[in-house]
């Protein structure tokens, strides 16, 4: 993709929920330096442009759709995209120019900085979630900004700059905002400018205006779009990208700031990166849908992720290994995301290295945080509740493969990345191990001493653990013991009571609506009248 012009303006712009009168570009042309090329997966940056925004691909067949605005001008018809990506994967290989000039983005090629994980050394298809943005980090081999970063800096292929040299920069802030507009330019007179601002700021701070750095002068364009990697491919900064263009000649800052208004009028905000049913209860289990494995739960054996048998007879060491506590998301950033944290292994969460999971003790690494942070999202199948995706790799999901867990991609490079029973494969019942009460009323009749003994059931409200666990309780006149026989079938369980003797009765029980907490269970056990209850037998009695 080339150019004619000689300087250009890059800008990072983030999502706009509501349609302008105007947009970006319209704003440009209005100042006299109109754009030359214009990418959106959020918005069209045209008040008059409906044309596609960019291409979907589904993972599990390859077929692919264009999604536009949903009218001229406005937002992406995400309808239309959740229609087209239902039960599958999606990812975007295209990003198409507004601007009529033909620049289209597509799947990057190797490069001097570093190679894609792709086969032929490309890179990765951007996530239908989102996609990287212009250089922002904290990275100081080239230089630094004020505070720890990370700062937005202009990549001029040989180097970091947001400034004339490649050292400190005072004037180049750290970013704080969850969303930032970056402003790159330059001119023919060995001027160039670097200008930003968050989602909410009303113009434009100046993070640098002056000469080029030593050998930018006069700049040797190439004529290529690269976005957000740099022009040797390299990996360095992170982000989500939601919209940016290049203009023909040098914008003035009044132009800039307007363009900044219509972003700041926008109104956006940051949502959920979770868009299936959120994972319910504070500890979970995790079992698998695909048929043949059903019975198979995601556990962990030492450090590895697997998949394990678990029924209502494991033992509780086998049970530990396959729940999970729910935390917030060690990437806090990330709304709507969790991290899992060991039952059994306190302190250390499923986190994914080469793309294969893996229970690990956090060691408050950035690092860590993002392979441990993962979200929820819409089963791909129909007997499942959820799909897990990982935050740092968007098109990468939990999946057992050969009864072992990996962060997998649907149809990627990797032997687990096999299209075949992925949709299964990476689709999981999460459910929680959540405390649910039941009652249970009756008469009990024995014989002791050969004595007629006639006791009133207490009005018992006992909790039951989901995960099959015994609650034994022990409050009963002539020193009953009552406690819960039950398995994973969902079925209501069982009260068994056990006599002194050692003779065990068991009653079936009733769900019940009653707050399951320890004051619930004081203020309602107490002798009730045989009358008020009725008497029930015991449907078993084993002595």
């Amino acid at each position: 993709m080339t150019f004619r012009k000689t300087s250009y303006l890059l800008s990072s712009l983030a999502a706009a929920e509501t349609r302008a009168l105007s947009g970006p570009c319209d704003i440009y042309a209005d100042g006299g330096t109109p754009c030359v090329a214009a990418f959106g997966t959020t918005r069209a940056l045209y008040g008059s442009y409906n044309g596609p925004l960019y291409q979907l691909q589904c993972g599990s067949d390859g077929q692919t759709t264009n999604i536009v605005p949903t009218s001229p001008g406005g937002v992406a018809d995400v309808s239309a995209q959740d229609t087209f990506c239902a039960n599958t994967t999606c990812a975007i290989p295209i990003i198409y120019d507004q601007s009529g000039q033909g620049n289209h983005l597509t799947r990057a090629p190797p490069g001097g900085g570093s190679k894609g994980p792709a086969p032929g050394q490309y890179d990765d298809l951007a996530a239908a979630y989102g996609a990287p943005a212009i250089y922002f980090g904290d990275d100081t081999e080239w230089g630094s900004g004020a505070g720890s970063g990370p700062w937005a800096m202009a990549d001029m292929e040989n180097g970091l700059f947001s400034g004339q040299g490649a050292g400190y920069n005072p004037g180049d802030p750290t970013i704080e905002s969850r969303f930032v507009t970056t402003f790159l330019k330059g001119n023919s007179t060995n001027l160039w400018a670097l200008r930003g601002g968050s989602e909410t700021a009303k113009s434009l701070s100046t993070y640098y205006s002056g000469p080029r750095p030593n050998g930018y002068y006069p700049m040797d364009k190439q004529g290529a779009i690269v976005l957000g990697i740099g022009g040797d491919n390299g990996n360095l900064d992170q982000g989500t990208w939601y919209e940016g263009v290049l203009t023909s000649g040098y914008p003035s800052d009044e132009t800039e700031d307007a363009v900044q208004a219509n972003i700041e009028q926008a109104g956006f905000t940051a949502t959920s990166l979770a868009n299936g049913p959120p994972l319910k209860g504070s500890t979970i289990t995790i079992k698998a849908t695909t048929p043949g494995f059903t019975n198979r739960y995601l556990a962990h054996d030492g450090s590895t992720v697997d998949t394990q048998v678990i029924t209502s007879s494991s033992d509780t060491s086998t049970k530990q290994k396959g729940s999970w506590i729910v935390r917030q998301g060690l990437v806090t950033s990330a709304l709507g995301c969790v991290s899992l944290e060991s039952v059994d292994t306190p302190g250390s969460f499923i986190r994914h290295s080469g793309f294969q999971l893996y229970v690990n003790a956090n060691d408050g690494s950035k690092q860590f945080s993002e392979d441990a942070t993962w979200c929820p999202q819409q089963s791909f199948d129909s007997t499942g509740s959820n799909a897990l995706r990982s935050w740092s790799y968007p098109t990468r999901y939990f999946r057992h493969y050969d009864n072992t867990g990996y962060a997998a991609m649907d149809g990627g490079w990797e032997v687990f990345d096999a299209s075949t029973d992925f949709t299964d494969d990476a689709s999981w019942v999460a459910r929680g191990l959540k405390i649910v009460c039941y009652t249970v009323r009756g008469i009990i009749h024995r014989q002791y001493s050969n004595k007629e003994a006639e006791t009133t059931l207490l009005v018992l409200i006992f909790r039951f653990h989901s995960d099959g666990r015994d609650q034994r309780i022990k409050w009963a006149k002539i020193d009953i013991t009552f406690f819960v026989r039950s398995d994973q079938s969902g079925n209501d369980p069982e009260v068994a009571l056990v006599y002194p003797d050692g003779s065990l009765a068991l009653y079936p029980t009733k769900r019940t609506e009653t707050a399951c907490n320890r004051g619930a269970l004081t203020a309602t056990t107490g002798l009730v009248a045989a009358s008020e209850v009725g008497a029930e037998q015991p449907r078993e009695k084993i002595s």
